[in-house]
């Protein structure tokens, strides 16, 4: 009877860890950002090259703190390159049906803690194109569980002929000044003459590519763009790590109630 009892239990328990891989990532703490700088270079092709450089406030934490995690809507973006000497690794993951950037760090935060973060990737299907012009409605932040006290964005300025903002400094970037409460957005408007980009424009046609940014990625249509995403954290082989672990912690516990108590 003892016997189908351990094997019950250890049965319940690896169904438990199979199933639940998640339970791994759990992040166990909560952060604002009381600054958050977005410097956006655009490439010949459309695509853009980004910066981010802010601010994290841990306002509370059960464990100490060795990543960050900042919510996006797409995994249109690659080439990760951590900047500031605290990151050791910058990648993408999925965790209930959402996708982050994660910010791997190289030391352990606690509560009251500032964080200075710098980091760089880049992102493709950011702009719509319509005859003879290019356009960016670019959108920042929808975060969930994050406010952002205040938002700085920088966009080179060559080559724009409209933008939502008349301020230029003397690097020559449009400058863009806010906040963001949680689950809000910032958006910012530019547009430009097909002939600054290597792209095929035709002045005469009426159709209309649309691949509209989010900071984070969204992408409001594009008919020709992948559907598919990378970058889920579900996976096999995280199912195999939590089954893995999950086999590893059951073994012990029958063991020591083995032991102990059979």
């Amino acid at each position: 009877m003892k016997k189908k009892f351990c094997l019950l239990i250890f049965t319940l328990l690896i169904l438990f860890y199979s199933f639940s891989p998640a339970v791994f990532a759990t992040n166990s703490y909560s952060y604002d950002i009381s600054y958050f700088e977005v410097k956006v270079v655009p490439r010949y092709d459309t695509s853009l090259s980004i910066t981010h450089n802010l601010k994290v406030n841990i306002l509370d934490c059960s464990e100490p703190v060795n990543w960050i995690k900042l919510e996006i809507s797409s995994t249109n973006i690659d080439e990760f390159k951590p900047i500031s000497k605290n990151i050791s690794e910058v990648t993408l993951f999925s965790e209930n049906d959402k996708n982050y950037i994660r910010i791997n760090l190289n030391q352990n935060y606690s509560k009251g803690d500032v964080i200075e973060l710098k980091y760089s990737f880049h992102q493709s299907n950011v702009a719509y194109v319509l005859g003879n012009t290019v356009k960016f409605n670019y959108s920042i932040g929808g975060f969930s569980d994050i406010n952002v006290e205040k938002l700085k964005v920088y966009w080179n300025a060559k080559d724009v002929i409209d933008a939502s903002t008349p301020k230029i400094n003397s690097s020559n970037y449009l400058v863009w000044d806010s906040s963001l409460p949680k689950q809000e957005k910032f958006n910012v408007y530019l547009e430009y003459g097909a002939k600054s980009f290597q792209i095929e424009a035709d002045e005469n046609s009426q159709s209309q590519t649309t691949v509209i940014v989010d900071e984070n990625g969204v992408t409001v249509a594009n008919p020709e763009a992948d559907s598919e995403e990378d970058g889920s954290w579900w996976s096999w082989p995280t199912f195999l790590i939590g089954l893995l672990i999950g086999a590893i912690i059951t073994f012990f516990i029958l063991w020591f109630v083995y032991e102990w108590y059979l």
